[in-house]
Formats: structure tokens, C-alpha cells, sequence
């Protein structure tokens, strides 16, 4: 018998965001079908890779903060972008989860709706905060948000007019695990 390959990419763009994505991929792994095989690529760091999951590049590339210390960067960022979204046009993953990051991770979301690749997004920008008009423009490229509190899903529902799928909160207070069945929902 042979088993199905389901490929999942996952974008994380600093250590918090690694931190999540390897517990996604550990209980991924931990609640995969007999019959499947998951295989993890994308950007990320030390957690992610003790989970096995294949780095693109260095993740810390992503981990810049503030207008003044992305500027002398800017480049390699751009760079960095057009690689992750040729990389995940040759590898054609059955779904893409970003993490963080959104001044990255909202570009190739917004690039990949054209491939019809869905596209979880795992915490919600800080729209009730500022930037209330990119909720709406948010909602428009990513299939499902997963959001960490229950204020941001009541937040982002009233203030967005077409919705994806909404969940929270996503880690469980004791362990930090995530619902699987969520995801596996969404490459089946």
C-alpha cells in the first residue's frame, strides 16, 4: 500500500513564530493518518528543524524589526521573498502556514491566491491597534486566520465584511499544542 505524501510549508519569521510552528508541526506528526506521509518545508529555525522541517534559508534573515533596521536590509528581504514564492511554486505544497511576520508573510499570501494554494495564517495583525483598514485586505488572500486570543476574532469579525475562517483561540493554555484536525482539515 502506499501512502499518500501531503507536503505542508511553513513561513515563520521569528523566534516566536518558530516556537509555534514546531509545536504545529509536532502535533501534526503526532495525529497524521497511517496512510500519509507529511513532509514540512519552508523558513524557520531551530525548533522547526528538530521537527524536520527543510529550511529555505536562515530565518533570522526575516527577524527585523522597525523601519530603521529593515532599510539596510531591504534587498535581501525582497530577495528573500521572490525565492520563498518561486520555492513554493516548484515544491506545490498542498498548503502554506505563515506565522508572524506579516510585512513578509502577507506578500506571498497575497501572491499565492492566483495558485489557489491555500493559505492558513497563524496570529492576526494588529488591526484594532492600527492599520484598521488592512483587515479587509487581509481577508481577501488568506483561506483561515488563527488567532491567539478571543478579543482578536471578535476584533477582526466586526470589523471585516468578507470573511475566511475564523478559529481561536489556537494553543491551548497547558501545553501549547494546536488542533490538528484544523489543519488536516485543510489538505485532505
Amino acid at each position: 500500500m502506499t501512502k499518500e505524501r501531503k507536503t505542508i510549508y511553513i513561513i515563520a519569521g521569528e523566534e516566536s513564530g518558530d516556537q509555534i510552528g514546531g509545536a504545529l508541526i509536532n502535533s501534526l506528526k503526532a495525529h497524521c493518518p497511517k496512510d500519509t506521509t507529511l513532509t514540512f518545508e519552508g523558513v524557520g529555525s531551530t525548533r522547526m528543524a528538530k521537527e524536520g522541517l527543510k529550511s529555505l534559508f536562515p530565518m533570522a534573515e526575516l527577524s527585523i524589526m522597525g523601519i530603521l533596521e529593515i532599510v539596510p536590509h531591504i534587498l535581501n528581504v525582497l530577495a528573500r521573498l521572490t525565492q520563498t514564492l518561486d520555492d513554493i511554486k516548484k515544491v506545490k505544497p498542498d498548503l502554506v502556514v505563515t506565522i508572524d511576520a506579516p510585512g513578509f508573510n502577507f506578500k506571498i499570501a497575497k501572491r499565492l491566491k492566483s495558485l489557489n494554494i491555500p493559505v492558513i495564517h497563524i496570529t492576526a495583525p494588529t488591526v484594532w491597534a492600527w492599520r484598521p483598514r488592512r483587515a479587509e485586505r487581509v481577508a481577501g488572500y488568506l483561506t483561515h486566520l488563527l488567532t491567539l486570543f478571543h478579543f482578536e476574532l471578535r476584533t477582526l469579525q466586526s470589523m471585516v465584511s468578507k470573511q475566511p475562517s475564523w478559529d481561536t483561540p489556537l494553543l491551548k493554555k497547558s501545553c501549547g499544542i494546536f488542533p490538528p484536525m484544523f489543519i488536516a482539515r485543510n489538505i485532505s
